[in-house]
């Protein structure tokens, strides 16, 4: 089933693979500088959120952070000057970023692994949405963000033993507070020696199963299971949200290492059966140029002499420039051609400076439109 505000045709999915972190930061920066538009950043964390948007604001991006640290009033503020167009990025984190409603968005950039191909095809949905060209970013390290992300899973998920071992002490704790007390978060981590992060998540289990009741720092124990087979019930299911959420992960990384369409694999992955590529994402794009160059090796060499004319192109044609990017011909008129480039808006170059890239036009992309800043 595809995801609620799932992503249109107009979008460009791309994604960028560094070596590390340092190189990833560097890249973004690179991307934010060819943008004019406006879009956002997502991250996993509210603490990863306030780090890049703190590195950003170093770097001079016009940045803001909306995410779970900081006061409602804050994150209210933020949103409102985004909103109002005085900020070229937002970093956040997907609660708070699908709460973002505006339609000229022109690019998402996923800077850590989403946690799921769901999550990410519906934050991709929400630039765009005034139906004129943007781009839908994934960036990744191939060493750190795959090993963040399994560290992740890791702590979010405690094994069995620990999580039975966490019921046991809650419980033996619970008999010696006064009724309606509850147990303190730290006491409840301090003796069972888990992780903050693991004791939170058995806690929010127990919460869902009904067997606890979390308010604010502490536990409050509102039953015993009824016997062994609902505890063994409640590992079970517990068991079973830890492989789902790895084969989730194992999803992003096959869309990741994927060299098919990028748009074609998202939607056969909801369901949809899609035979044709997109002609737009990163694959499509570099499949079109080896096409292009072994075409090119192909026939025969001729040099160009300096009264030889550039042939004209033809409107609807894509076409590369090594400054503007890629765009569709509006105009052809020999030495020079009128372009609406991806992200340059429209421009009259020198004809000799564009390289064919792919016959027909992007009539998805609703002709002209494609022309239009954000």
């Amino acid at each position: 089933m595809v995801p609620a505000g799932a992503a249109g045709e107009n979008l460009f999915f791309e994604v960028f693979r560094t070596v590390n972190d340092a190189a990833k930061r560097q890249l973004l920066l690179q991307l934010l500088r060819e943008e004019k538009g406006t879009g956002l950043i997502y991250v996993t964390t509210a603490k990863q959120a306030e780090e890049l948007y703190r590195w950003l604001l170093s770097a001079g991006v016009s940045s803001a952070l909306y995410c779970e640290k900081g006061k409602a009033a804050q994150r209210e503020g933020a949103q409102r000057q985004f909103m109002d167009n005085l900020f070229q990025v937002m970093v956040t984190t997907p609660p708070f970023g699908m709460k973002i409603d505006r339609p000229d968005l022109r690019f998402v950039v996923h800077y850590t692994f989403p946690d799921s191909l769901e999550r990410y095809y519906e934050a991709a949905g929400r630039v765009g949405r005034d139906r004129y060209p943007a781009r839908a970013i994934l960036l990744c390290s191939r060493l750190e963000d795959r090993r963040i992300q399994s560290a992740s899973l890791a702590e979010r998920f405690p094994h069995r033993e620990e999580s039975l071992r966490f019921y046991e002490i809650l419980s033996e704790f619970s008999e010696d507070v006064e009724p309606g007390e509850g147990v303190s978060l730290t006491s409840l981590i301090a003796a069972s020696g888990l992780a903050e992060r693991r004791v939170k998540v058995v806690a929010a289990q127990l919460d869902e199963a009904g067997i606890v009741k979390r308010k604010r720092q502490r536990i409050h124990q509102l039953r015993e299971f009824k016997d062994r087979a609902e505890l063994e019930t409640f590992l079970i299911d517990y068991e079973r949200q830890h492989r789902s959420d790895q084969e989730r992960l194992q999803g992003v990384l096959r869309y990741i290492q994927t060299t098919m369409c990028r748009l074609r694999y998202l939607r056969n992955f909801f369901g949809e059966t899609v035979e044709q590529n997109c002609g737009r994402c990163d694959n499509c794009r570099r499949a079109a140029d080896r096409s292009a160059l072994r075409s090119t090796s192909k026939a025969p060499l001729r040099r160009r002499t300096a009264s030889s004319s550039p042939r004209p192109f033809r409107k609807g044609e894509m076409v590369s420039h090594p400054t503007f990017g890629e765009g569709e011909v509006m105009e052809g008129e020999g030495e020079k051609t009128t372009v609406a480039f991806v992200r340059g808006g429209m421009k009259k170059v020198l004809s000799s400076y564009l390289q064919k890239l792919k016959t027909g036009s992007l009539q998805r992309l609703a002709g002209s439109d494609l022309g239009k800043k954000g």
